[in-house]
């Protein structure tokens, strides 16, 4: 690819880029496999990786702050789990969309806590229903 293209660093990068989004969104065993062994293999792509870390770790999972800080001792640190006295979140999907998931949020039925609009904001809310909806 170095021969081919004067400006395969770009090319490079944004194909790194691309790869560490989809595995941010669904992080499949081989996919991880293949990173660690590039990685291992080549300290040029271990640096461009490393770059998309840093530059997307704030993008990549929003949730998972606002998830660790709010949630977990009901719904455990993942929300797959349950059993801190709140119901396990997976398949939650197929009991409620992303639009129900925000509005059940925003306005609880007891037991759970109201924390909208505050701690959580209508961004935080948004991104933690999209996570629900994601297991």
């Amino acid at each position: 690819m170095r021969t081919l293209h004067v400006d395969w660093e770009r090319i490079a990068g944004q194909m790194i880029a691309i790869a560490h989004m989809a595995l941010g969104h669904d992080p499949k065993w081989e996919v991880v496999a293949l990173v660690e062994g590039l990685k291992q293999d080549s300290t040029e792509f271990a640096g461009w990786w490393d770059d998309q870390s840093a530059r997307w770790a704030s993008r990549r999972r929003p949730w998972k702050t606002i998830f660790a800080a709010n949630c977990p001792s009901c719904h455990r640190a993942t929300g797959a789990d349950g059993g801190g006295g709140g119901p396990s979140l997976s398949n939650e999907k197929s009991r409620k969309n992303q639009a129900a998931a925000v509005a059940w949020i925003k306005n609880p039925q007891p037991p759970m806590p109201k924390l909208y609009p505050s701690p959580l904001s209508e961004k935080d809310v948004s991104d933690v229903a999209a996570y629900v909806e994601s297991l």
